[in-house]
């Protein structure tokens, strides 16, 4: 997410590997990741961190997980 804010402030796109962000998106965003499932995961990474919209969703309302998950 923050890779494509700098790279839009630069006028430039970020294209990542659609795996990199299915696996940033269920590491940070675990709840949503299966609201998301039909949608492409940089889309849905972007989504998830109130920085794009996916078409039927409404605004994002998750937040980050960042502390550590319990197995």
């Amino acid at each position: 997410m923050h890779g494509n804010d700098i790279a839009r402030g630069f006028g430039l796109g970020l294209d990542p590997p659609r795996d990199v962000c299915g696996r940033v998106l269920s590491r940070l965003y675990p709840q949503a990741t299966a609201e998301t499932a039909d949608a492409d995961p940089r889309m849905s990474l972007l989504w998830t961190g109130g920085r794009a919209e996916l078409p039927g969703r409404p605004e994002s309302r998750w937040r980050p997980h960042p502390a550590p998950l319990t197995s």
